[in-house]
């Protein structure tokens, strides 16, 4: 069996072309390296892996723990090492090590590890992420090297130059309400806070004490977007009737301080956003998140 699945080895190709092959080549000798500084056992590599490598590992004690590679010209890695700095354990697992030379974090590992669409019930679902995400938001460090929703909202520049303006596979009346959106919201924002930036059903994790979120992206501003990402969530989440996501808002607006309209309209913003890095990544837009999208448009 190979080290490396083959779809971590079709996305470096995708974003790095030969430089990307040549790390994955690089891997067992980094994780060999790693094994030697740290003093850990390197276990199996995680499936389904898009974007890093990442694979289990014990710790000296005999304590579980996971080992994330990066690539080195992937500065977003760095980004989720200082959220998780920056969190410290607020919700979310811990930054045990990391080796700058290596583009490399040891992690805590969340056990058993079942992510939260184990539940199996939506209500339940979102109550979870609404308790995390009640309790997360940490302002940014001084002098921080974070995004921020600013940052991330010139994707929708991007958009319009790779269609000379117009709005290409995008639906245009979506993409107005979304650029409309992205604008006021950033305007009106008060205190912007360090977010997760990814927080969905894949990224939070069960654990003997309760749950946990993973992967942090890190980006700075308005908690109300700490949202959006959360509804374009599941994987069949779109083919789903509005009275779902209505009932989300409802569970997350009586269990946090955060306001409804602002959090439909970041995911409006955000539905566009998502489909075009799939664009940027894949090289075709993410249809399910445009398809929420002007679920919540609709709520506009």
């Amino acid at each position: 069996m190979s080290l490396v699945p083959d779809s971590l080895v079709r996305v470096m190709q995708d974003l790095h072309g030969d430089a990307g092959r040549q790390w994955v080549e690089s891997l067992p000798a980094i994780l060999w390296e790693l094994s030697s500084r740290w003093g850990v056992e390197v276990g199996a590599p995680f499936p389904e892996l898009s974007y890093n490598f990442v694979c289990e590992a014990v710790l000296p004690d005999g304590q579980p723990a996971v080992i994330k590679l990066g690539h080195p010209r992937d500065e977003a890695f760095w980004h989720e090492a200082e959220a998780l700095r920056a969190f410290d354990g607020r919700g979310v697992v811990r930054l045990l090590a990391e080796a700058r030379d290596l583009t490399a974090m040891l992690i805590e590992r969340a056990l058993p590890g079942a992510s939260l669409l184990s539940l199996g019930d939506d209500e339940a679902m979102t109550e979870v992420a609404a308790r995390l995400l009640r309790d997360l938001h940490v302002p940014p460090p001084d002098a921080h090297r974070f995004p921020t929703l600013a940052d991330w909202g010139q994707g929708m520049r991007r958009l319009r130059e790779r269609y000379g303006g117009s709005s290409g596979p995008f639906p245009p009346r979506l993409l107005e309400a979304a650029e409309a959106c992205w604008r006021e919201l950033l305007a009106s924002q008060v205190r912007p806070m360090l977010l997760h930036g990814d927080c969905h059903h894949y990224n939070i994790l069960s654990t003997e004490g309760g749950w946990v979120i993973i992967d942090p992206k890190g980006v700075v501003g308005d908690p109300a977007y700490e949202v959006a990402p959360f509804m374009l969530n599941p994987a069949d989440v779109a083919r789903s009737p509005r009275r779902v996501f209505e009932r989300r808002l409802d569970i997350i607006c009586d269990l946090t301080d955060l306001d409804r309209q602002r959090i439909v309209r970041w995911t409006v913003a955000h539905s566009i956003l998502s489909a075009w890095w799939g664009v940027e990544d894949h090289g075709e837009p993410w249809t399910d998140a445009l398809a929420v999208g002007e679920i919540f448009c609709s709520m506009l």
